[in-house]
């Protein structure tokens, strides 16, 4: 049974194949149909995950571990931050904390194409099983197909004591991690100034 066979879930997912198409250089001839790319970046996700697998000691279904990972990818923009964003999600899931990650909220409200420059408050209320201010856990399944980073990421986080996070004001994709909400009130507070 091939990885991605694996890691299918029965859930009400928007897209059966996210998460498991992976995201790669292909060489395609121009009349190449379909479903001959489709199975080229399967089988390229079959070979990633054969390897990336091995490594999986987190205790979280293959299913889960492309679920977090396809977080980790939306919330990761530099590649030093895919472990330490990774372990935010797994402490926040040991604490029983919701994850409250706005490109949960986004997925669901632009079908997956994240063409909506900001979350507003009213977002945040979507009622979609991939909503993570509304409910527990991880989203209902993946929010995009993650890389060889981000899946590496999910099966080995880094281990820290951050709950919070949020991007700084350089403009490089990078954040600010703190350990408690005070801390993040007050970081975000000195970034507004």
């Amino acid at each position: 049974m091939n990885g991605w066979n694996r890691c299918q879930k029965k859930a009400q997912v928007n897209y059966k194949l996210q998460g498991f198409l992976f995201p790669d250089t292909y060489e395609v001839y121009k009349h190449t149909d379909a479903k001959k790319i489709v199975a080229m970046m399967l089988n390229n996700f079959n070979t990633k995950w054969e390897q990336i697998s091995k490594e999986n000691k987190t205790g979280l279904t293959p299913y889960e571990i492309v679920t977090l990972a396809s977080v980790v990818e939306r919330e990761a923009k530099v590649d030093a931050e895919y472990a330490k964003i990774s372990g935010v999600i797994y402490n926040r899931l040991d604490k029983k904390m919701k994850l409250q990650i706005d490109a949960t909220v986004l997925y669901p409200l632009t079908k997956g194409k994240y063409n909506k420059k900001r979350t507003l408050y009213k977002d945040l209320e979507v009622d979609s099983p991939y909503n993570t201010y509304k409910n527990q856990g991880l989203p209902a399944g993946p929010i995009c197909n993650p890389g060889i980073n981000a899946l590496k990421a999910a099966v080995s986080p880094q281990k820290h004591s951050y709950l919070y996070y949020h991007t700084d004001k350089t403009g490089k994709g990078t954040h600010i991690f703190s350990e408690t909400f005070s801390q993040h009130e007050e970081s975000l507070k000195n970034q507004a100034k």
